[in-house]
C-alpha cells in the first residue's frame, strides 16, 4: 500500500505433502497433496471493484508412477 492508503494487497499461502515409495523393484510412486489459499484487498481507488475483499482456495492431489523398463529406460 502507499501513503495515501489506496492500494491493492495479496497475501499467498501454499502447503504441500508428498511422499515416495517403491513397489516391487520396479516401480517408484509418488503421491500427495496440497492447498493454495490466497487473498486480496483493494482500498481507496479510483476505480471500485466489487468484492473488495476476497479469499480464494486451489487444492490438489496426485499420484505419479514411474516403471523402470530396464536400468537405463523408465
Amino acid at each position: 500500500m502507499n501513503a495515501g492508503g489506496a492500494g491493492f494487497e495479496v497475501d499467498t499461502y501454499d502447503v504441500e505433502f508428498q511422499h515416495s515409495f517403491t513397489l516391487g523393484g520396479w516401480n517408484a510412486i509418488v503421491w500427495g497433496a496440497g492447498d493454495r489459499t490466497f487473498s486480496y484487498e483493494i482500498k481507496n481507488t479510483a476505480v471500485q471493484l466489487q468484492p473488495a475483499t476476497r479469499t480464494l482456495s486451489l487444492s490438489n492431489v496426485f499420484v505419479q508412477d514411474t516403471i523402470s523398463l530396464t536400468d537405463r529406460l523408465s
